[in-house]
């Protein structure tokens, strides 16, 4: 996300994400980083949202992360780009976000940042709006650094020059730069303004996928192209961390400050303990969202959630695809 947007320095946009937590927990990182980003979704109240979608239409903020819900009443003509981070499970949605851009005449680009096991949804959406959606790289270090340095020499370019102001100054500056050569000079001057893209982007590795001889080659690691669900590695070791402590014939439970969900898959879906954890991790973009105990079985799945995420899990999971299967979500009292 952060090399998108590095590599749009004029970007105007929103993007878009399936949960509250995950919006908040974007936001906050970009925030952290520099950006000039905010949050908008269902926990804010009527007075910070207000607040929020002032402060963009006015284009005191650059980025707006949000939910579906909380941006319905914004509205704004001049984006230039749309950034699914989650692809949404309805045509509609996916068709209103991308809507908002290329308003009265002007252009406008709709991203959607996709994983392997989105790939088929993505279809779904090219056969519905009879277009081919083109598949884009992640941009490279040194192209976002080269998108940058044009950007910072435009800028240099166009700057309104105050002559008159400047003039009885120029004595200092001339002696002050008399010891450096023209290159120097320049050098010095775009260091001062760009470091920070060259230090962050220096020696970092290249974020897209190639494949070779049946094998996908993806961030300096082999893996067979014949993918796992992504949050299954991860999944593994948490489980393991969820039982770590308990004794031998000790009874596992967590009902205290736990609600049950159902979902719609279970043993003949080959769903394992391991695949709901990687699933709620996935689907939420959360791995810090705590589970109990964990059920399994023929047809459907039941797991304990805790309380205060509940919502955004029964949110993320229902009507998410997953191994081509319309999950259902259902709220059950055990």
């Amino acid at each position: 996300l952060k090399r998108i947007v590095d590599y749009n320095p004029d970007i105007y946009g929103i993007i878009f994400c399936r949960t509250r937590i995950s919006t908040q927990e974007i936001a906050d990182k970009m925030i952290k980083d520099g950006y000039n980003a905010e949050a908008l979704h269902g926990d804010l109240t009527q007075a910070q949202r207000e607040h929020v979608m002032r402060k963009f239409r006015e284009h005191d903020l650059q980025l707006l992360v949000a939910t579906d819900i909380a941006a319905r009443g914004l509205d704004v003509s001049d984006l230039t780009h749309i950034i699914h981070y989650d692809l949404p499970d309805e045509l509609e949605i996916y068709t209103h976000r991308s809507g908002r851009t290329g308003r009265a005449g002007k252009t406008g680009t709709s991203l959607a940042i996709v994983n392997l096991r989105e790939k088929s949804k993505l279809k779904r959406i090219e056969r519905s709006v009879k277009r081919k959606i083109k598949e884009k790289n992640v941009p490279t270090g040194r192209e976002i650094c080269e998108k940058q340095l044009i950007d910072f020499m435009n800028r240099v370019k166009s700057v309104d020059v105050d002559t008159e102001s400047i003039e009885s100054f120029m004595p200092v500056i001339e002696e002050k730069f008399a010891s450096l050569s023209r290159e120097e000079i320049l050098k010095r001057f775009v260091s001062l303004e760009f470091n920070r893209f060259l230090s962050y982007y220096k020696n970092t590795r290249d974020l897209s996928p190639v494949v070779r001889g049946g094998m996908e080659m993806e961030s300096g690691r082999r893996r067979r192209k014949k993918h796992k669900f992504s949050g299954e590695r991860s999944a593994k070791s948490q489980l393991r961390g969820q039982f770590k402590g308990y004794a031998k014939g000790q009874k596992f439970n967590r009902a205290s400050g736990f609600s049950y969900l159902k979902v719609n898959m279970g043993k003949h879906d080959k769903m394992l303990p391991p695949q709901i954890i990687g699933l709620v991790n996935e689907s939420t973009r959360n791995r810090n969202i705590k589970l109990g105990k964990i059920e399994i079985r023929a047809d459907e799945a039941r797991f304990q959630v805790e309380n205060n995420h509940i919502e955004d899990v029964y949110s993320a999971l229902n009507g998410y695809y997953y191994r081509g299967k319309k999950l259902h979500v259902t709220r059950i009292k055990k």
